[in-house]
């Protein structure tokens, strides 16, 4: 209807519920194709045609962008390649589309979010890196630096990247330019954790951007991690210059 305002969708929606509870009878006095070409101009004023020429970009190799140099045609497809978007991007809306068209718009978006969350949670857990570096004692310290977004999708880089740990006898673990999105994640650190207990080296875990996450470090996995263990945890905010 035009509508700009947050507001708007509001009033749109308690005008139709008035309709349809009060004045019910007045609409069989509508033509149906009235309310045909209503909605026909809804879906006009409701859907943003500039995704079309976008997804269509999308799927063009860039060999055809790069052919366009000097042709006729180069203002259109330089006008094209503008209007780019990534391929993933053009297939949910391809996907969301269909699915309105087969089935009902509460399908379409919740399979759009789905596909928007599954792409997340895999381009998330890219980032994730983790350095060592040691310094030669005594005593020997050996210092992870943990960087990127810890969740759920990253367990299986933070396994792999303490499987060569070398033998030391202090180990850091740096948080400082980790961010923790989720506590379950911090079981894939009890199986090293429970390397180090057996080798008796003393753990030292410094600049978790949450003190609430300390206690799920070392609670989840307690089969793992006995009291001996954890009272050789310093629990502090040193950083590994100060060892």
């Amino acid at each position: 209807a035009g509508g700009v305002f947050r507001a708007s969708a509001t009033f749109v929606s308690l005008g139709v519920f008035i309709v349809v509870v009060v004045a019910a009878p007045v609409l069989n006095f509508i033509p149906t194709g009235c309310l045909a070409g209503i909605m026909v101009i809804v879906v006009v004023d409701t859907a943003k045609w500039s995704s079309i020429p976008a997804c269509v970009s999308a799927f063009l190799p860039e060999s055809w962008f790069d052919a366009s140099e000097g042709s006729p045609f180069g203002l259109c497809r330089k006008w094209i390649r503008q209007r780019r978007i990534q391929r993933y991007d053009a297939v949910v809306i391809a996907v969301v589309t269909v699915t309105t068209a087969v089935t009902n718009l509460a399908v379409a978006v919740f399979a759009g979010m789905f596909m928007a969350s599954i792409r997340y949670s895999w381009e998330s857990q890219k980032p994730v890196e983790t350095t060592c570096s040691r310094e030669v004692g005594p005593p020997t310290v050996c210092t992870y630096h943990i960087r990127g977004n810890l969740f759920f999708a990253a367990k299986e880089r933070i396994t792999s990247a303490f499987e060569h740990h070398v033998l030391s006898d202090i180990v850091v673990m740096d948080f400082k330019h980790a961010h923790i999105s989720d506590f379950s994640v911090l079981y894939a650190f009890h199986p090293f954790f429970e390397r180090l207990r057996e080798q008796g080296t003393l753990v030292r875990i410094c600049n978790l951007d949450s003190s609430n996450h300390l206690p799920s470090l070392l609670r989840f996995g307690a089969e793992q991690v006995d009291c001996n263990f954890a009272s050789s945890v310093l629990l502090s905010t040193i950083t590994p210059s100060e060892i």
